[in-house]
């Protein structure tokens, strides 16, 4: 293959490499042996730089989807019903349990939930100190909420995070994502 259009061919990590500074020549480029030795010259090459910094928004902005702030709350502030843009429902209650239907929507496909009605137990999250958290039932507050499927639905694996200051939640499957599937509830009239 001519090294011209090897460099339409590198991978990020390779592109990455090439804009690097080597921690042992001092030099910019990759570090010995990263990219195929007919591609490297030592500096960037214009269309590489073009392309890096053409792709540079679009990779930020994927690195936020789903990141969104949360709000701690009181359980009279999730109690009730929330509906899902596809059709999904939630039914919350103070004695911390939940209903749902419509969980098998094409965002949800990976929790593995059902279409069917479904129920089970929820509760905030705590802060148990040194990073650790679990769900608590006794909690009078939280801005997430583990949920336990009972019955056919056990496999179904998510929790909601509040969103919005408290006026949606969100599902996820990412504590780092607040809304990493992507389906936000809003409160139902």
């Amino acid at each position: 293959m001519a090294s011209q259009s090897m460099h339409h061919h590198l991978g990020l990590a390779e592109l990455a490499g090439i804009i690097t500074r080597s921690r042992t020549t001092g030099r910019y480029g990759a570090e010995s042996g990263t990219v195929p030795p007919r591609c490297y010259s030592g500096r960037v090459h214009r269309t590489t730089l073009k392309m890096l910094v053409g792709l540079a928004p679009f990779l930020l902005l994927t690195g936020c989807v789903g990141s969104q702030p949360t709000t701690k709350v009181a359980v009279d502030r999730i109690t009730g019903s929330w509906a899902g843009p596809h059709g999904e429902k939630f039914t919350i209650s103070a004695d911390r349990t939940f209903t749902t239907s419509g969980l098998d929507s094409k965002k949800l496909a990976v929790t593995r939930c059902p279409g069917k009605p479904s129920e089970g137990g929820w509760s905030f999250y705590v802060s148990e100190g040194h990073g650790t958290e679990i769900g608590e039932k006794t909690a009078k507050s939280g801005s997430w909420i583990g949920l336990s499927f009972h019955g056919a639905a056990e496999n179904c694996h998510f929790d909601l995070a509040v969103v919005d200051g408290g006026k949606a939640l969100c599902a996820t499957d990412d504590r780092d994502l607040p809304c990493g599937l992507d389906v936000k509830f809003t409160r139902r009239s």
